[in-house]
C-alpha cells in the first residue's frame, strides 16, 4: 500500500502545489511511486519513498526564499529532480543505488550537504550485490557563498557546477569493490572558489576546472589503482594540491594566471605528472617515490619561478622548460 501525508493522498500518483509559508511530508511505500510537489514562497519539503521499494520518482520545484528540501530514496532504481530559486535554499538527498540525482539551485547562499557537514546528506550509496549498481549526481548552482558536498561509494559520477564567487564545491568517492569507476568534476566561473576531490578505490578520475576566476583552492587525494588527477586554473593567486597513493598515477596542474602554487605527490609506481603555468611568482614542488616515474614542467612566460623535482626510484624522467628571469630549477634523482 501507498500512502501520501501532505495535501492529497493517491496510489500512484502524488502533487501538491502550495504558496507562502509552506510545509509538505510526502510518504510512499511499495514500488514505481512518483512525488512532485511545487512550492512559492518560503518552503519546506520532505519526499521519503519506501526502503524495500524500487522505481521510484521524485520533482521538487521551489521558488522563493528560505527553501528547503529533503529526499530520501532508500533503494534501487530511483530519480531525483530538484529545483530551487531564491536565496538561502538548502538541498539534502540520501540514495541506494543504481540512482541518479539532479539539482539546480539559482540564487546566493544554496547548500547541498554534505561532506562533510554542511548539515545535510547528500549520499549516494551502492551495494556489492548487483554488477550494475552505479550512481550519478549533477549540479548546477549559480550565484554567490553556495555550498555543495557529496559522498558516492563505488562507481559514482559526480558532477558539479558553481557559476558565481566564494563557492566550495566537495566530492568524496570510495573505490569497493575492485574495478568499478568513480568520475568527479568540479567546474568553477568566478573568484575565489574552493575545490575538494578526494577519491579512495580503484580507476578513478578526479577534474578541477576554474573557467574565470582568481584566489582559487583545489585539492586532489586520490588512494587506489589507475587515478588521473587533473585541475585548470585561469585566473590569478590559485593552490593546487595533489596526492595521490597507488598505481598507475597521473597529476597535472594547467594554470594561466600569476602568484600560482602546485604541489604534487606520489607514492606507487607508474606515476606522471605533467604541469605548465602562465605567469609571475608560481611554485611547482613534485615529490614521485617509486619507479617508472615521469614529470614535465613548463613555466613560459613568467619571472620568480620555482621548480623543485625530488623523484627518488628508478627509471625517473624529469624535463623542465622555464623562459623568463630569477627561476629557480631543483632536480633530484635517486
Amino acid at each position: 500500500m501507498k500512502k501520501l501525508f501532505a495535501i492529497v493522498v493517491a496510489v500512484l500518483f502524488a502533487a501538491t502545489f502550495s504558496f507562502a509559508q509552506n510545509t509538505s511530508t510526502v510518504v510512499q511505500s511499495g514500488s514505481g511511486n512518483q512525488a512532485l510537489v511545487g512550492q512559492t514562497g518560503s518552503n519546506t519539503s520532505v519526499i521519503n519513498q519506501d526502503t524495500w521499494g524500487t522505481g521510484h520518482y521524485a520533482k521538487v520545484d521551489q521558488d522563493g526564499a528560505t527553501n528547503s528540501s529533503d529526499i530520501l530514496q532508500d533503494q534501487r532504481g530511483a530519480s531525483a529532480i530538484i529545483g530551487q530559486t531564491g536565496s538561502f535554499n538548502t538541498s539534502g538527498l540520501k540514495q541506494s543505488g543504481p540512482n541518479t540525482a539532479n539539482v539546480t539551485q539559482l540564487g546566493d547562499y544554496n547548500i547541498l550537504g554534505s561532506y562533510s557537514d554542511f548539515s545535510g546528506q547528500a549520499f549516494q550509496k551502492n551495494g556489492t550485490s548487483f554488477a550494475d549498481d552505479n550512481n550519478a549526481l549533477t549540479l548546477n548552482q549559480t550565484g554567490d557563498y553556495n555550498q555543495a558536498g557529496v559522498w558516492q561509494e563505488h562507481h559514482g559520477t559526480a558532477t558539479i557546477d558553481q557559476i558565481g564567487n566564494g563557492n566550495m564545491g566537495k566530492v568524496y568517492q570510495t573505490g569497493d569493490p575492485a574495478s568499478f569507476i568513480n568520475t568527479a568534476t568540479i567546474d568553477h566561473t568566478g573568484n575565489n572558489n574552493y575545490a575538494d576531490l578526494k577519491q579512495q578505490g580503484e580507476g578513478n578520475t578526479a577534474k578541477s576546472i576554474v573557467t574565470l576566476g582568481n584566489q582559487n583552492q583545489a585539492y586532489v587525494n586520490q588512494t587506489g589503482d589507475g587515478n588521473l588527477g587533473g585541475t585548470t586554473m585561469r585566473g590569478n593567486e590559485n593552490e593546487v594540491h595533489v596526492n595521490q597513493t597507488g598505481n598507475t598515477h597521473v597529476g597535472t596542474a594547467v594554470i594561466f594566471g600569476s602568484s600560482n602554487y602546485v604541489d604534487i605527490e606520489s607514492t606507487g609506481f607508474h606515476n606522471y605528472s605533467a604541469n605548465y603555468m602562465g605567469g609571475d611568482r608560481n611554485v611547482i614542488n613534485v615529490t614521485q617515490n617509486s619507479s617508472n616515474n615521469s614529470n614535465t614542467n613548463s613555466i613560459n612566460p613568467g619571472s620568480l619561478n620555482i621548480i623543485t623535482v625530488n623523484q627518488l626510484s628508478d627509471l625517473n624522467t624529469s624535463t623542465n622548460t622555464i623562459n623568463g628571469s630569477a627561476n629557480t630549477v631543483s632536480v633530484n634523482q635517486n
